[in-house]
């Protein structure tokens, strides 16, 4: 079978409109993470690893740093003390 430059294109185009549409399928689904809350309790003493995240406030979120811990992300007031003192060892991702 001889492939024409036709096909090709035919191939392509159809490969490209499978794609856009399992996107646009998708796309609700994908959640930015963010904090609606924030801990007041000091986790210092859970923090795993050496790194962080800053959450950006946004429609329902809130600034906040987020730390690593056995549970999981928890989202902490960046103004805090012990969230700045803390931040100043770590590396931002």
């Amino acid at each position: 079978m001889r492939v024409t430059p036709h096909l090709l294109l035919l191939l392509l185009l159809s490969v490209c409109l499978c794609v856009f549409s399992y996107s646009a399928r998708h796309a609700g689904r994908i959640k930015h993470p963010c904090c609606e809350a924030i801990s007041a309790v000091n986790i210092s003493k859970d923090v795993m690893g050496d790194q962080y995240i800053e959450y950006p406030a946004g429609k329902r979120c809130v600034k906040a740093v987020g730390f690593k811990t056995e549970k999981g992300w928890v989202c902490t007031d960046p103004h805090a003390l012990w969230v700045q003192r803390r931040v100043a060892n770590m590396t931002k991702i």
